[in-house]
Protein backbone atom coordinates (compact mmCIF):
# COMPACT_ATOMS: atom_id res chain seq x y z
CA UNK A 1 0.00 0.00 0.00
CA UNK A 2 2.78 2.51 0.72
CA UNK A 3 4.42 1.84 -2.48
CA UNK A 4 3.63 5.08 -4.95
CA UNK A 5 5.24 4.35 -8.23
CA UNK A 6 3.33 1.88 -10.80
CA UNK A 7 7.09 0.52 -11.55
CA UNK A 8 7.67 -0.67 -7.88
CA UNK A 9 4.14 -2.23 -7.94
CA UNK A 10 4.94 -4.13 -10.96
CA UNK A 11 8.44 -5.42 -10.05
CA UNK A 12 7.06 -6.65 -6.75
CA UNK A 13 4.71 -8.72 -8.64
CA UNK A 14 7.66 -11.15 -9.79
CA UNK A 15 9.11 -11.52 -6.20
CA UNK A 16 7.50 -15.05 -6.12
CA UNK A 17 4.50 -16.63 -6.72
CA UNK A 18 2.83 -15.66 -3.23
CA UNK A 19 3.35 -12.01 -3.59
CA UNK A 20 2.23 -12.43 -7.23
CA UNK A 21 -1.29 -13.48 -6.51
CA UNK A 22 -1.51 -11.19 -3.71
CA UNK A 23 -0.68 -8.87 -5.50
CA UNK A 24 -2.73 -9.12 -8.02
CA UNK A 25 -6.26 -10.42 -6.71
CA UNK A 26 -5.73 -6.31 -4.56
CA UNK A 27 -7.78 -4.49 -7.32
CA UNK A 28 -7.34 -1.78 -5.17
CA UNK A 29 -3.51 -1.83 -5.84
CA UNK A 30 -3.95 -1.06 -9.71
CA UNK A 31 -7.16 1.27 -9.20
CA UNK A 32 -4.44 4.68 -9.92
CA UNK A 33 -3.83 5.03 -13.38
CA UNK A 34 -1.66 7.46 -14.84
CA UNK A 35 -1.88 7.49 -18.83
CA UNK A 36 0.96 9.11 -20.42
CA UNK A 37 2.02 9.62 -24.18
CA UNK A 38 4.68 6.97 -24.16
CA UNK A 39 2.61 4.04 -22.45
CA UNK A 40 2.18 0.51 -24.31
CA UNK A 41 -1.63 -0.13 -24.67
CA UNK A 42 -1.13 -3.30 -23.80
CA UNK A 43 0.42 -2.10 -20.18
CA UNK A 44 -2.91 0.08 -20.34
CA UNK A 45 -4.91 -3.27 -20.94
CA UNK A 46 -3.40 -5.06 -18.31
CA UNK A 47 -3.81 -3.00 -15.30
CA UNK A 48 -7.45 -2.50 -16.06
CA UNK A 49 -8.00 -5.99 -15.94
CA UNK A 50 -6.49 -6.14 -12.64
CA UNK A 51 -8.98 -3.24 -11.47
CA UNK A 52 -11.86 -5.75 -11.77
CA UNK A 53 -15.06 -3.75 -9.92
CA UNK A 54 -13.17 -1.08 -7.71
CA UNK A 55 -13.61 2.84 -8.33
CA UNK A 56 -11.09 4.20 -11.14
CA UNK A 57 -9.02 7.25 -10.61
CA UNK A 58 -7.52 8.27 -14.10
CA UNK A 59 -4.62 11.29 -14.22
CA UNK A 60 -4.19 12.11 -18.44
CA UNK A 61 -0.93 13.63 -18.85
CA UNK A 62 -0.36 15.35 -22.12
CA UNK A 63 2.71 17.41 -21.15
CA UNK A 64 5.27 14.91 -23.67
CA UNK A 65 3.02 14.02 -26.57
CA UNK A 66 -0.64 13.04 -27.09
CA UNK A 67 -2.42 9.87 -25.39
CA UNK A 68 -2.95 7.43 -27.66
CA UNK A 69 -5.13 4.79 -25.49
CA UNK A 70 -7.73 6.85 -24.12
CA UNK A 71 -10.54 4.37 -26.00
CA UNK A 72 -9.31 1.69 -23.82
CA UNK A 73 -11.38 3.64 -21.26
CA UNK A 74 -15.18 2.87 -22.81
CA UNK A 75 -15.90 -0.09 -21.00
CA UNK A 76 -14.87 1.12 -17.55
CA UNK A 77 -17.11 4.35 -17.40
CA UNK A 78 -18.58 3.50 -14.69
CA UNK A 79 -15.94 2.79 -12.65
CA UNK A 80 -14.37 5.82 -12.90
CA UNK A 81 -14.09 8.04 -9.62
CA UNK A 82 -12.29 10.85 -10.66
CA UNK A 83 -10.78 12.19 -13.51
CA UNK A 84 -6.92 14.93 -13.94
CA UNK A 85 -6.18 15.92 -16.98
CA UNK A 86 -2.24 17.69 -17.35
CA UNK A 87 -1.81 20.35 -20.15
CA UNK A 88 -4.10 19.01 -22.16
CA UNK A 89 -5.59 20.79 -25.21
CA UNK A 90 -9.62 21.61 -25.64
CA UNK A 91 -9.69 19.07 -28.53
CA UNK A 92 -7.48 15.96 -26.34
CA UNK A 93 -10.35 16.96 -23.52
CA UNK A 94 -13.27 16.31 -26.14
CA UNK A 95 -11.62 12.98 -27.64
CA UNK A 96 -11.65 11.70 -23.95
CA UNK A 97 -15.24 12.59 -23.13
CA UNK A 98 -16.09 11.07 -25.83
CA UNK A 99 -14.21 7.72 -25.23
CA UNK A 100 -16.06 7.76 -21.97
CA UNK A 101 -19.45 9.06 -23.30
CA UNK A 102 -21.62 6.49 -21.39
CA UNK A 103 -23.22 7.14 -17.30
CA UNK A 104 -20.65 8.09 -15.28
CA UNK A 105 -22.29 7.67 -11.88
CA UNK A 106 -19.18 7.66 -9.73
CA UNK A 107 -17.30 10.24 -11.24
CA UNK A 108 -16.92 12.70 -8.20
CA UNK A 109 -14.08 14.92 -9.22
CA UNK A 110 -12.74 16.20 -12.24
CA UNK A 111 -9.73 18.37 -12.74
CA UNK A 112 -8.48 19.93 -15.84
CA UNK A 113 -5.51 22.09 -16.91
CA UNK A 114 -5.96 23.25 -20.59
CA UNK A 115 -3.10 24.50 -22.11
CA UNK A 116 -2.82 27.03 -25.12
CA UNK A 117 -3.63 25.24 -28.43
CA UNK A 118 -5.60 25.77 -31.65
CA UNK A 119 -8.34 27.85 -31.69
CA UNK A 120 -11.01 24.34 -31.80
CA UNK A 121 -13.67 24.88 -28.89
CA UNK A 122 -15.35 21.50 -28.04
CA UNK A 123 -18.80 21.07 -29.95
CA UNK A 124 -20.34 19.21 -27.55
CA UNK A 125 -21.13 19.18 -24.00
CA UNK A 126 -18.36 17.63 -22.00
CA UNK A 127 -18.99 15.09 -19.63
CA UNK A 128 -22.77 15.61 -19.79
CA UNK A 129 -23.36 12.07 -18.04
CA UNK A 130 -21.70 12.59 -14.94
CA UNK A 131 -24.61 13.66 -13.38
CA UNK A 132 -23.34 13.26 -9.46
CA UNK A 133 -20.14 14.92 -9.89
CA UNK A 134 -19.52 16.80 -6.60
CA UNK A 135 -15.79 18.59 -7.03
CA UNK A 136 -14.61 20.68 -10.44
CA UNK A 137 -11.46 22.38 -10.70
CA UNK A 138 -10.57 24.19 -13.78
CA UNK A 139 -7.33 26.28 -15.10
CA UNK A 140 -8.69 27.01 -18.65
CA UNK A 141 -8.14 29.80 -21.69
CA UNK A 142 -10.37 31.00 -23.71
CA UNK A 143 -10.60 28.01 -25.93
CA UNK A 144 -12.73 25.83 -23.42
CA UNK A 145 -15.60 28.09 -21.47
CA UNK A 146 -17.90 27.01 -18.74
CA UNK A 147 -20.30 26.54 -21.18
CA UNK A 148 -19.39 23.21 -22.11
CA UNK A 149 -20.23 22.01 -18.29
CA UNK A 150 -23.17 21.42 -16.94
CA UNK A 151 -23.16 19.77 -13.10
CA UNK A 152 -26.14 20.66 -11.28
CA UNK A 153 -25.26 18.27 -7.91
CA UNK A 154 -21.77 20.58 -7.85
CA UNK A 155 -20.81 21.49 -4.26
CA UNK A 156 -17.67 22.16 -4.91
CA UNK A 157 -15.67 24.77 -7.41
CA UNK A 158 -12.04 26.26 -7.84
CA UNK A 159 -11.99 27.64 -11.11
CA UNK A 160 -9.05 30.10 -12.62
CA UNK A 161 -8.91 31.83 -16.25
CA UNK A 162 -6.90 34.09 -18.22
CA UNK A 163 -8.20 36.22 -21.01
CA UNK A 164 -8.46 39.32 -22.99
CA UNK A 165 -12.27 39.17 -22.42
CA UNK A 166 -14.33 37.66 -20.13
CA UNK A 167 -18.02 37.23 -20.28
CA UNK A 168 -19.85 37.54 -17.13
CA UNK A 169 -23.22 35.96 -18.14
CA UNK A 170 -20.88 33.19 -18.89
CA UNK A 171 -20.43 32.97 -15.38
CA UNK A 172 -23.32 33.52 -14.27
CA UNK A 173 -24.90 30.74 -16.44
CA UNK A 174 -22.90 28.03 -14.97
CA UNK A 175 -23.05 29.27 -11.46
CA UNK A 176 -27.47 29.52 -11.70
CA UNK A 177 -27.14 25.82 -13.06
CA UNK A 178 -25.39 24.64 -10.34
CA UNK A 179 -27.32 25.55 -7.12
CA UNK A 180 -25.76 22.86 -4.85
CA UNK A 181 -22.68 25.18 -4.77
CA UNK A 182 -21.29 25.23 -0.96
CA UNK A 183 -17.18 26.30 -1.74
CA UNK A 184 -16.33 28.70 -4.83
CA UNK A 185 -12.93 29.85 -5.32
CA UNK A 186 -12.64 31.90 -8.62
CA UNK A 187 -9.48 33.17 -9.95
CA UNK A 188 -10.17 35.47 -13.41
CA UNK A 189 -7.25 37.26 -15.24
CA UNK A 190 -8.75 40.09 -17.96
CA UNK A 191 -7.76 42.95 -19.24
CA UNK A 192 -11.63 44.12 -19.28
CA UNK A 193 -15.20 42.52 -18.46
CA UNK A 194 -17.91 41.94 -21.03
CA UNK A 195 -21.31 43.30 -19.25
CA UNK A 196 -23.64 41.59 -21.14
CA UNK A 197 -26.18 40.73 -18.77
CA UNK A 198 -28.70 42.67 -17.40
CA UNK A 199 -28.37 45.38 -14.37
CA UNK A 200 -31.52 43.54 -12.17
CA UNK A 201 -29.89 39.59 -12.48
CA UNK A 202 -28.87 38.74 -9.19
CA UNK A 203 -28.00 34.26 -9.08
CA UNK A 204 -28.69 33.31 -5.47
CA UNK A 205 -26.46 30.53 -3.73
CA UNK A 206 -27.86 29.60 -0.63
CA UNK A 207 -26.07 26.75 0.34
CA UNK A 208 -22.65 28.56 -0.77
CA UNK A 209 -20.51 29.01 2.97
CA UNK A 210 -17.54 30.04 1.29
CA UNK A 211 -16.94 32.55 -1.25
CA UNK A 212 -13.91 33.86 -2.93
CA UNK A 213 -12.81 36.02 -6.28
CA UNK A 214 -9.77 36.78 -7.73
CA UNK A 215 -9.77 39.91 -10.23
CA UNK A 216 -6.26 40.54 -11.94
CA UNK A 217 -7.27 43.40 -14.25
CA UNK A 218 -7.20 47.09 -14.64
CA UNK A 219 -10.86 47.21 -12.41
CA UNK A 220 -11.87 45.54 -9.52
CA UNK A 221 -14.79 43.37 -10.82
CA UNK A 222 -17.05 44.04 -8.57
CA UNK A 223 -19.63 44.11 -10.86
CA UNK A 224 -19.74 40.17 -10.92
CA UNK A 225 -20.10 40.41 -7.32
CA UNK A 226 -23.25 42.22 -7.64
CA UNK A 227 -25.17 39.54 -9.64
CA UNK A 228 -24.62 37.04 -6.72
CA UNK A 229 -25.64 36.67 -4.01
CA UNK A 230 -24.45 34.16 -0.97
CA UNK A 231 -26.99 35.19 2.06
CA UNK A 232 -25.59 32.70 4.25
CA UNK A 233 -22.19 32.31 3.53
CA UNK A 234 -19.49 32.28 6.53
CA UNK A 235 -16.41 34.05 4.49
CA UNK A 236 -16.59 35.58 1.62
CA UNK A 237 -13.89 37.56 0.06
CA UNK A 238 -13.14 39.82 -3.26
CA UNK A 239 -9.42 40.87 -4.48
CA UNK A 240 -8.68 42.50 -6.69
CA UNK A 241 -4.51 41.78 -8.17
CA UNK A 242 -2.53 44.33 -9.65
CA UNK A 243 0.26 42.53 -11.16
CA UNK A 244 2.48 44.83 -13.10
CA UNK A 245 5.14 47.34 -10.66
CA UNK A 246 4.46 50.68 -10.83
CA UNK A 247 1.73 50.78 -12.26
CA UNK A 248 -1.00 53.49 -11.01
CA UNK A 249 -3.78 53.04 -8.64
CA UNK A 250 -6.85 52.16 -10.28
CA UNK A 251 -9.64 54.87 -9.75
CA UNK A 252 -11.92 52.55 -8.30
CA UNK A 253 -9.88 49.48 -6.40
CA UNK A 254 -13.10 49.26 -3.78
CA UNK A 255 -16.67 49.56 -5.34
CA UNK A 256 -18.14 52.97 -4.88
CA UNK A 257 -21.19 53.09 -2.24
CA UNK A 258 -24.20 51.94 -4.38
CA UNK A 259 -22.64 48.56 -5.18
CA UNK A 260 -20.82 47.97 -1.86
CA UNK A 261 -24.04 48.27 0.15
CA UNK A 262 -26.05 46.07 -2.42
CA UNK A 263 -23.00 43.58 -1.91
CA UNK A 264 -23.21 43.58 1.71
CA UNK A 265 -27.14 42.55 1.42
CA UNK A 266 -26.52 39.70 -1.02
CA UNK A 267 -23.76 38.12 1.19
CA UNK A 268 -24.76 38.23 4.56
CA UNK A 269 -28.08 38.58 7.01
CA UNK A 270 -26.72 40.32 9.96
CA UNK A 271 -25.98 43.55 10.47
CA UNK A 272 -22.33 45.31 10.11
CA UNK A 273 -20.94 45.38 13.82
CA UNK A 274 -17.06 45.77 12.67
CA UNK A 275 -15.04 47.27 10.24
CA UNK A 276 -11.23 46.74 10.04
CA UNK A 277 -8.63 48.59 7.68
CA UNK A 278 -5.37 46.39 7.35
CA UNK A 279 -2.50 47.50 5.32
CA UNK A 280 1.02 45.45 5.40
CA UNK A 281 4.32 45.32 2.46
CA UNK A 282 6.09 41.40 2.88
CA UNK A 283 9.31 40.89 2.04
CA UNK A 284 8.99 41.38 -1.92
CA UNK A 285 7.64 44.34 -1.21
CA UNK A 286 3.78 43.45 -2.38
CA UNK A 287 1.26 45.98 -0.63
CA UNK A 288 -1.94 44.11 0.86
CA UNK A 289 -4.71 46.22 1.79
CA UNK A 290 -8.36 45.21 3.09
CA UNK A 291 -11.73 46.35 3.98
CA UNK A 292 -12.96 43.47 6.30
CA UNK A 293 -17.06 43.91 7.29
CA UNK A 294 -17.94 41.73 10.82
CA UNK A 295 -21.62 40.98 10.69
CA UNK A 296 -23.49 40.09 13.84
CA UNK A 297 -24.18 36.02 12.65
CA UNK A 298 -20.26 36.28 12.46
CA UNK A 299 -19.67 36.12 8.94
CA UNK A 300 -17.00 38.17 7.18
CA UNK A 301 -16.67 39.78 4.04
CA UNK A 302 -13.04 40.82 2.85
CA UNK A 303 -12.29 43.40 0.16
CA UNK A 304 -8.38 42.95 -0.66
CA UNK A 305 -6.28 45.14 -2.58
CA UNK A 306 -3.02 43.90 -3.50
CA UNK A 307 -0.40 45.35 -5.60
CA UNK A 308 3.13 44.22 -6.65
CA UNK A 309 5.72 46.95 -5.54
CA UNK A 310 9.11 47.42 -7.13
CA UNK A 311 11.87 44.68 -6.04
CA UNK A 312 14.58 47.27 -4.38
CA UNK A 313 13.64 48.80 -1.02
CA UNK A 314 14.07 52.02 -1.83
CA UNK A 315 11.70 51.41 -4.91
CA UNK A 316 9.02 49.85 -2.56
CA UNK A 317 9.13 52.88 -0.13
CA UNK A 318 8.93 55.22 -2.24
CA UNK A 319 5.72 53.53 -4.34
CA UNK A 320 4.27 53.00 -1.05
CA UNK A 321 4.29 56.77 0.21
CA UNK A 322 3.26 57.73 -3.13
CA UNK A 323 0.22 55.54 -3.56
CA UNK A 324 -0.88 55.00 0.55
CA UNK A 325 -2.77 58.40 0.31
CA UNK A 326 -4.81 57.32 -2.64
CA UNK A 327 -5.41 53.88 -1.39
CA UNK A 328 -6.64 55.26 2.09
CA UNK A 329 -8.89 58.01 0.28
CA UNK A 330 -10.59 55.34 -1.72
CA UNK A 331 -10.62 52.70 1.89
CA UNK A 332 -12.30 55.13 3.87
CA UNK A 333 -14.93 56.54 1.09
CA UNK A 334 -15.93 52.83 0.44
CA UNK A 335 -16.36 52.48 4.78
Amino acid sequence: MHLASLSDRLRVTFVCRHWRRTFLQHATLWSQLHLTGGMDRFLVQTLLRRVKGSPLDITADYERSPIHCVTLLSPFTQQIRSLEFKWASSRQIEDLSKAVSGPLPLLDTLEINSRNGPPSPPTLPLFENAANLKNLVLEIDEFLSLRHFTFPNLTTLDFSTSVLTYSVSELLDFLEASPALRWIWMMIGAEQFREDVPPGRVIALPYVKIFRLDITSYGPGCEIATHISCPFARHVEFAHWLECPGDNVPEAIYPPSTPWNAIVHQYTKGTVERVALEMAMDDDSNFDCSIAFGSSDRATLKLCYNHQAAEQEYEAVAIFEEKLPEILSQAFQTI
